[in-house]
């Protein structure tokens, strides 16, 4: 009679995996596949906001920096008038060079609304005008993605309110007020008008209104 303890003995149950264990790991991945999903969906849902704001940084930037460079628009020139000519779609003035530049002299600046491959574009291209005529020209690109844009302008005011017109050819003497009304694509809401004085860097370009009698301060007794 064979010896029973000679025989093999089966194989450990808890060596392999159990129809438990299989359905507690399938849960754990519908699980983890859930989150993820929901954390794709998260991002998907702030990638506008995220554009949004990334936009509205840039327009502040653009803002700013033509709001300066519209302030050092020159009036006059030794021995002859500054041109400041403008359109809807675009605008010419003559402006200091750019001291960071190292560059002395004076450059004409165009600013044009043109199309773009998303949208318009707002771009700047500055020329340095030497004895000999103007050098070649450098374009920059300012903005993107924009809905829709146009610049205005207007006379010293005489009224209540400034006379915007499309168009600006008074050689030698650039207007009073120039007005940029923005509109971008990615816009969660519209963007108030960029007023500038051209010629008035020193107070910063920007318009303010005027102080009423009210706010006078009175005189010193």
């Amino acid at each position: 009679m064979a010896d029973v303890s000679t025989f093999p003995e089966p194989d450990d149950p808890e060596g392999g995996t159990t129809l438990v264990e299989l359905l507690v790991a399938l849960a754990l991945l519908a699980l983890i596949a859930l989150f993820i999903g929901e954390g794709i969906a998260s991002l998907r849902a702030m990638a506008p906001v995220a554009r949004r704001i990334e936009a509205a940084g840039d327009v502040a930037l653009v803002r700013d920096h033509l709001r300066q460079t519209l302030g050092e628009a020159l009036a006059n020139l030794p021995g002859g008038d500054a041109p400041f000519r403008g359109r809807a779609q675009r605008l010419a003035f003559l402006a200091p060079g750019d001291p960071f530049l190292e560059v002395g002299g004076v450059s004409q600046i165009l600013i044009t609304i043109e199309p773009g491959a998303s949208g318009l574009d707002l771009v700047e291209t500055r020329r340095v005008q030497r004895g000999t005529g103007a050098e070649p020209g450098a374009r920059t690109l300012l903005l993107s993605g924009i809905e829709s844009a146009g610049f205005s302008y207007a006379p010293p005011i005489t009224g209540d309110a400034p006379d915007w017109r499309p168009d600006w050819d008074a050689a030698g003497a650039p207007p009073a007020l120039v007005r940029l009304d923005l509109t971008m694509k990615d816009g969660a809401r519209p963007l108030p008008p960029l007023v500038v004085h051209p010629g008035n860097a020193g107070s910063g370009g920007e318009h303010r209104p005027a102080p009423k009698p009210d706010d006078a301060p009175s005189p010193a007794g």
